[in-house]
């Protein structure tokens, strides 16, 4: 039997960026367009500690490959993947190796050093919240290197769900609008 095509959403960027505020923004959306969805947070798939390197490594694969057999049973077609994911290339070959017949559509989101600064340290108050600044500081300077500017789409001022209508165009999924697996088609009304 062949594979169904998988669509899968990358909500890219460094910490604190607001991926998973817009992911569940997204969802909430195409829940109200009657589009069949699944959202996952990449954070979830290696919360354990101590790990390797590889460990980590083996771990994600492991938990995406079962995430998604698991999500894909009763006909879900579509990701929205929210993680850093700043080397695009092997994040690609990471998913599609765990997803086969992936199609990724890749979203990086961006904002000032200010306005990421506030939200990191608006989030994270606890005892790593320095360590976090730096690491957020280093993926932010990181993805300015590696993304032309045309490529990132600022969050600066800008409302969550303005946002997520913007992604979902770029996707083309509002256009192929399915209703969940499990749901009857919606009567129409005059």
């Amino acid at each position: 039997m062949p594979t169904k095509p998988v669509q899968v959403l990358m909500l890219c960027g460094p910490a604190g960026v607001g991926k998973s505020t817009l992911g569940w923004e997204i969802a909430a959306q195409l829940r109200r367009l009657g589009i069949a969805h699944v959202l996952l947070d990449s954070d979830e798939l290696d919360r354990a500690w101590p790990l390797t390197t590889a460990e980590r490594d083996r771990l994600n694969r492991a938990n995406l490959t079962a995430f998604w057999a698991n999500a894909a049973a009763p006909g879900h077609g579509r990701l929205v993947f929210a993680g850093v994911f700043l080397n695009a290339a092997a994040a690609r070959d990471w998913v599609t190796a765990c997803i086969p017949g992936a199609s990724i559509t890749r979203v990086v989101l961006g904002t000032t050093d200010d306005e990421l600064e506030r939200r990191v340290r608006a989030r994270e108050v606890g005892s790593e919240a320095g360590e976090q600044w730096q690491r957020t500081l280093a993926q932010a300077r990181a993805f300015r290197c590696n993304a032309g500017s045309a490529d990132v789409l600022d969050t600066t001022g800008r409302a969550v769900p303005d946002l997520a209508r913007q992604v979902i165009e770029r996707t083309g999924w509002a256009g192929r609008a399915a209703r969940a697996p499990d749901e009857p088609a919606a009567a129409e009304t005059s």
